[in-house]
């Protein structure tokens, strides 16, 4: 919320073979939360159906404006914070109507004290009739990047959002459990009905 949309952001997208392809991306900015970020990712076997993707950014992070940290000792290390995530993940295609994906994030917290979370993440997704799928998800929200080169960079480069309980930091952390059902009824137009849990940590 702090960012006044001065800064840059760098990505090189280099492809290694027909189906595998490495991005580095960043961003330099001018202020607010996220200073710096650099981040990479490896994603092969994508024309195969079988996907696999790991990645591993680092953060400086900047909570000089807004945070709630007392004065003092030690303040500064609160202040200038280095964070990590790290996460692979995996799609296999069981048969022509099953699709398994399943994977991890790790994100770590350097901040005076340190913060991590680890958590999983699965999909199982069943195409009941060309025009019709159902999904289960379990785990860790993500968001697929499977548009654009800006998508791909926003996902790979995004930090969990850090909150102060006790005078230490913590990591927010969403588990969500959903079952949704997706039927098309014309090429641009669809119905879906869905019911889901969410349980949030560190809010």
């Amino acid at each position: 919320a702090g960012d006044p949309g001065m800064g840059s952001v760098l990505a090189y997208l280099r492809p290694l073979s027909e189906d595998t392809d490495l991005l580095v991306a960043g961003s330099m900015g001018n202020g607010g939360i996220q200073s710096t970020t650099l981040g990479t990712m490896l994603r092969r076997d994508v024309l195969k159906g079988d996907p696999q993707e790991l990645a591993l950014v680092v953060h400086q992070l900047n909570f000089s404006e807004g945070f709630p940290v007392a004065t003092g000792e030690g303040r500064d290390a609160f202040l200038h914070a280095q964070g990590m995530v790290a996460s692979y993940r995996q799609t296999r295609r069981i048969s022509e109507a099953l699709t398994v994906s399943a994977g991890f994030e790790v994100d770590y917290l350097n901040a005076g004290e340190d913060a991590y979370s680890a958590r999983p993440s699965a999909k199982l997704e069943y195409q009941a009739t060309p025009s019709s799928h159902l999904a289960v998800r379990y785990g860790a929200v993500r968001v697929d990047a499977d548009g654009s080169l800006l998508d791909r960079i926003g996902v790979l480069t995004a930090f969990p959002r850090v909150t102060m309980r006790g005078s230490r930091p913590r990591l927010e952390q969403l588990n969500h459990t959903e079952v949704v059902y997706v039927r098309h009824l014309s090429k641009g137009t669809r119905v879906e009905a869905a019911a889901y849990r969410d349980l949030l940590e560190n809010a």
